[in-house]
């Protein structure tokens, strides 16, 4: 059985600004207060974002943000990575 949705994985530096504006607008349906300030500071700090297209119509239905993270656990070197809005 095939998934509903088909996600991408882009750099957030390659977004363009249409795609950021319906990231945003995504985030303003799903969650109170969200500000366009607040979610450019949010996604500034992340590397990546993981998008989410429903298969039919290719329109954007979802996405997370990736931030990755080099860290020193116990001698070592350690990628952390962070995923959230």
């Amino acid at each position: 059985m095939s998934s509903p949705l088909v996600s991408r994985v882009v750099a957030c530096a390659a977004l363009d600004d249409s795609r950021r504006r319906e990231m945003l607008a995504l985030m303003q349906v799903c969650y109170e207060g969200v500000t366009a300030e607040r979610f450019a500071s949010d996604l500034a700090e992340k590397q990546l974002v993981i998008l989410l297209f429903a298969r039919a119509g290719h329109e954007l239905v979802g996405f997370s943000t990736v931030r990755i993270a080099e860290e020193r656990l116990g001698g070592r070197r350690v990628d952390l990575v962070f995923s959230g809005d």
